[in-house]
């Protein structure tokens, strides 16, 4: 129960040792039993893995086989945690990095499906989940259920992904509004929508690089000015003055912002001289 309610780190190493015996002996409970196990050995959880289970069968009453090797199964499991190197999680900086993690999960289907790409602070993937199935050329999304995931995987942004069967991969209304929807909820949570992708016959559009992605922002800045190199990219030839281009990214509140407006500002002065 105090782990249930606390969590793991709030119980002592003798509460631990306890739950995996599961019982004590006539005269002791559980934990008693196994702070006379541990008191045996100093405390030190390195000397407690030095006994055999006919040192824990022999030297403590209750302690019989079974029990005896859930102790040494415990620690073995615990020694190889410490030894197996953390998984490595795929980081995402472009359209480009989440279409080839995502078009694994929708290119071959031939109905509409919506994935998510749930992502902490540093844009390493927490987890892709299908939200929602559809037909032939139209799914419903559940906003309440994407960020539902998003908290419980207390993710810090979400790219979004669905298919079109038909292998155009224009938007239609319908997903521009379903993504203004998740955005809009997305401000209230404090959980950024960073793309869009819509995925067919083996490329995509992404909403971002196209700046059409309701909650991104769009500037004009000057060509030399490239502090995004993996978040922006070019998006349309429109007519603009001499040395300038059109970006589009999905955050302003990062340092190199105040650099690319500051930038903004040096060049237009100096183009009014």
């Amino acid at each position: 129960e105090k782990m249930m309610m606390f969590g793991r780190t709030s119980l002592s190493n003798a509460e631990l040792l306890a739950i995996i015996i599961g019982s004590g002996n006539a005269n002791l409970s559980a934990v008693d039993l196994a702070k006379q196990i541990l008191g045996s050995v100093g405390n030190n959880l390195h000397e407690l893995s030095k006994l055999s289970y006919k040192d824990y069968c022999n030297r403590f009453k209750g302690i019989g086989p079974a029990k005896a090797l859930n102790i040494i199964a415990a620690l073995e499991l615990g020694f190889r945690r410490k030894e197996t190197a953390m998984l490595e999680r795929q980081q995402i900086i472009s359209s480009y990095d989440a279409y080839t993690h995502v078009a694994q999960f929708l290119l071959d289907l031939d109905y509409e499906a919506f994935y998510v790409i749930f992502l902490d602070i540093k844009s390493k993937v927490l987890k892709t989940e299908c939200v929602s199935v559809g037909g032939w050329n139209t799914t419903v999304v559940d906003v309440r259920r994407i960020f539902k995931i998003a908290l419980e995987y207390n993710a810090f942004s979400i790219i979004l992904a669905h298919n079109h069967p038909s292998g155009d991969i224009k938007p239609s209304r319908c997903d521009f509004d379903t993504t203004k929807n998740i955005c809009d909820a997305g401000k209230v949570m404090s959980i950024k929508v960073r793309d869009h992708l819509i995925v067919g016959n083996g490329t995509f559009y992404s909403m971002l690089d196209n700046g059409s992605l309701p909650c991104a922002i769009i500037l004009i800045v000057p060509l030399f000015c490239n502090p995004f190199v993996t978040k922006t990219k070019q998006i349309t030839s429109v007519f603009l003055p001499r040395h300038f281009k059109v970006v589009c990214f999905d955050c302003l509140s990062e340092p190199c912002c105040l650099t690319l407006l500051s930038s903004i500002g040096e060049v237009w002065r100096a183009s009014r001289r």
